[in-house]
């Protein structure tokens, strides 16, 4: 896994970033392999953002949502 670094995971972890991902989720017409993907991204960052709530919260916000 490559290691982003912070500046990176502030861009990603911003409210219209997350947005797009979930849009990308709902997709129905998506395939299966980038949906996966997405979902799986969303994940990562979840599980790994969750002890820095507090400084990047939709991480994991968006990834208990979704399951």
């Amino acid at each position: 896994m490559v290691k982003c670094g912070y500046p990176f995971h502030v861009q990603v972890g911003n409210k219209e970033y997350m947005n797009c991902l979930i849009a990308l989720i709902h997709v129905k017409e998506l395939q299966a392999n980038i949906h996966n993907k997405v979902f799986t991204l969303i994940e990562t960052w979840g599980k790994r953002f969750e002890r820095d709530h507090d400084i990047l919260p939709l991480f994991s916000d968006v990834y208990k949502a979704l399951i």
